[in-house]
């Protein structure tokens, strides 16, 4: 290979990698590829074993009309597929030196009305991966006027192999982690309590839907420069100080976290949970991570409907026992709800003995921390 083979070479290699890191380089790697192999067109095609359709994914040197029309109309003539399915990463497929298959080839509309209308006399397929269902390809096809694959061909081929899978797998690994942090960033917005990841002293790196629109309305928690801060002086404090264990990895702070109450200016009552990240796998991997605790604020108030509606329906509350929990949540005790549905202590007292052999519960206290614990964690949109 002469220098400036060479440095073309390293050049494409270069843009394989990129690829996997943008999908946009790509073309660029497959124009790059066909001038280096001297071929008509190069593919990288994806084949669904179960549904036996052929994704062509990214192609250069064709149009995609002739691709569309391949698909749709030629490619149950070749027979090169099912041995394609048999190979593992790796592995090749040439067309001409699989002499009977060649010549059957050839003898097929695949070949009389669509190969040969662009040229098309042999190809190379290289296996690039090889899932349960189905496998991943490099292919270089040949025009008449370049020839039949050749040892240069199959040569070259083979060294640009390792590096298109090492990317294509590289490319599949970063998609898969985007699609987790992706529903997994949903799954927080979806929360009706505020989350913020922190980092050290205190910085703030990330906060879900409900956090966002609670530091912008200053209610429990704000921000101060880059710091995540509570608006209760008190809790504020409270916070450092558990932020500052939970960095130091203090196993005083413990895996199950924290709960801070928190009085915010309105003189509603908040409650910061803070569960520090560096216990578990992650201390053991004695790694040093950005993030080093997630606080959770939620206002502390029962999501009644919701929760009422769960536990009349675990229970078999009655509507009239219904009424009777709503009371002694919402109003107070037995004497308070009586006045307020204006029925007599006794009634109050009677659906209140049903409700707790059904609950399990001794007392009214019980009863409203059954309700709690029903509570959805969504936010209601």
């Amino acid at each position: 290979m002469t220098v400036a083979e060479l440095d073309k070479f390293s050049d494409l290699v270069g843009h394989i990698y990129d690829a996997a890191l943008d999908p946009q380089h790509w073309p660029v790697v497959l124009e790059q590829s066909c001038l280096y192999l001297n071929g008509l067109y190069t593919t990288l095609a994806s084949h669904d074993i179960i549904s036996s359709t052929l994704n062509m994914e990214l192609s250069w040197g064709i149009e995609p009309g002739k691709i569309r029309e391949y698909i749709d109309h030629y490619i149950r003539y070749n027979e090169y597929i099912p041995m394609a399915q048999a190979l593992g990463a790796g592995e090749t497929v040439c067309m001409s030196e699989e002499a009977v298959l060649y010549e059957r080839w050839k003898q097929t509309p695949l070949y009389s009305e669509w190969a040969r209308s662009i040229g098309l006399v042999d190809g190379l397929q290289v296996t690039l991966d090889r899932p349960i269902t189905g496998f991943a390809l490099f292919g270089v096809a040949r025009h008449a006027d370049q020839g039949l694959v050749d040892e240069t061909v199959r040569h070259r081929a083979m060294l640009l192999y390792p590096h298109l899978r090492r990317s294509i797998l590289i490319g599949r690994v970063l998609d898969l982690h985007k699609v987790e942090a992706a529903a997994l960033a949903d799954a927080l917005d979806g929360l009706e309590a505020g989350f913020f990841l922190v980092g050290a002293r205190a910085r703030l790196i990330h906060a879900n839907r409900a956090g966002f629109a609670m530091l912008g309305r200053g209610s429990a928690a704000t921000r101060l420069g880059e710091r995540l801060a509570l608006t209760d002086p008190r809790a504020d404090a409270a916070l450092r100080t558990v932020l500052r264990a939970a960095e130091s990895g203090d196993l005083a702070v413990g895996s199950q976290g924290t709960a801070i109450p928190v009085v915010a200016g309105d003189a509603a009552h908040y409650v910061a949970h803070v569960l520090p990240l560096g216990t578990g796998a992650r201390r053991r991997a004695r790694a040093r991570y950005d993030a080093t605790a997630a606080v959770f604020v939620r206002q502390a108030a029962i999501a009644q409907t919701a929760a009422l509606a769960a536990l009349v329906q675990l229970y078999g509350l009655t509507p009239a026992e219904e009424r009777v929990v709503r009371g002694i949540v919402e109003v107070g005790g037995v004497p308070q709800v009586a006045e307020s549905f204006g029925v007599s202590e006794a009634t109050v007292k009677s659906h209140l003995k049903s409700i707790f052999e059904k609950t399990g519960a001794k007392r009214q206290a019980d009863l409203v921390r059954l309700v709690g614990e029903m509570a959805s964690p969504l936010a209601v949109i």
